[in-house]
């Protein structure tokens, strides 16, 4: 974790023969909730059509079973 942090070294961690992960020093955020917001107001408005779709779906939606297990 040293050689990560204070080399900026990054190690692939391999099981079986194949990549599963990557360790990597740690990053800030690229994208943040106000980038979220603004990505959100500049997608086009969903029209009647698609919302109908939507409500359709809700009502057609086969009800949830009783878990199986102890709750």
């Amino acid at each position: 974790m040293n050689r990560v942090h204070y080399r900026g070294e990054s190690f692939t961690v391999v099981r079986g023969g194949k990549p599963i992960c990557e360790i990597v020093s740690a990053q800030p955020a690229g994208f943040n909730g106000a980038a979220f917001v603004d990505l959100l107001n500049s997608l086009p408005k969903p029209d009647a059509d698609y919302l109908a779709t939507i409500d359709e779906l809700i009502r057609n939606q086969p009800p949830v079973t009783e878990a199986r297990w102890p709750s």
